[in-house]
């Protein structure tokens, strides 16, 4: 396994963020949690092994996930980065401290604010889960 990367550092696919536990795109979508937001205990379900890195199952393959969903996989594939936050940054804390991790992850959900609009963030939960922002 390779190390994590420092919060807000690029993701380099250490895969810890989901090994630890499953994000709320993914637990939704997945139907592991009744309500959008909610998360369970990892690994998740969608993390695959790439050499040695990992990758978002409902990125790379999203139709192998979610047969049953109207969407192509290219629609959804866009949608799940938005809404793993794909090209924010690294926003594990993994073992740093609340008091030093917690404004670092304050810059990363800024960053992805600035990066995704309202609009955009509803368009995607429409297309990942057919359901209204």
């Amino acid at each position: 396994m390779i190390d994590k990367p420092a919060i807000g550092a690029p993701c380099n696919g250490c895969g810890l963020c989901c090994l630890t536990r499953v994000c709320g795109a993914g637990s939704f979508a997945l139907g592991l949690v009744d309500r959008y937001g909610e998360r369970v205990d990892g690994p998740c379900p969608a993390l695959e092994a790439e050499g040695a890195t990992f990758v978002c199952g409902l990125v790379k393959r999203p139709k192998y996930y979610l047969p049953r969903n109207p969407r192509g996989p290219t629609v959804l594939r866009e949608a799940f980065k938005i809404l793993i936050g794909a090209g924010i940054g690294c926003d594990e804390a993994g073992d740093e401290p609340d008091d030093t991790a917690m404004p670092k992850l304050e810059n990363v959900q800024r960053d992805f604010a600035r990066r995704y609009t309202r609009q955009q963030i509803e368009k995607a939960m429409k297309a990942a889960y057919d359901v209204d922002a």
